[in-house]
């Protein structure tokens, strides 16, 4: 919810600000994230990494399944099996590895507070 406050406005113009007109200002953000918030247009952070965390936990539980169902219900030979783990198991590195690096695109877009 932070980035979104600083994204509403730029951070020189709120600095630039006379104290009342700086408090008002916050005061309206902070409205109007409460009442986004209440409408659902804005949803916590922590909401967001839990469902989130949720279905790539599902996912990543049906990838591990996939090859014991593979050889056991359609009688795919070891070797089969073996390629299809190894390429879940590229898969799943790739998924880690951007989901890090969207973690690391965030924290680059966000101004640093002084």
């Amino acid at each position: 919810m932070l980035a979104e406050l600083v994204k509403s406005a730029p951070v020189d113009d709120v600095d630039k600000m006379l104290p009342p007109d700086r408090k008002a200002w916050f005061q309206s953000e902070r409205e109007r994230l409460k009442f986004e918030q209440e409408t659902n247009e804005l949803i916590p952070a922590e909401d967001v990494a839990r469902e989130f965390s949720a279905m790539a936990k599902a996912m990543v539980q049906v990838l591990e399944t996939l090859p014991d169902i593979l050889e056991r219900d359609c009688a795919l030979p070891p070797s089969a099996v073996s390629r299809v783990q190894s390429i879940i198991d590229d898969l799943r590195d790739q998924i880690a590895l951007k989901v890090m690096n969207a973690d690391t695109e965030i924290e680059e877009e966000m101004p640093e507070e002084e």
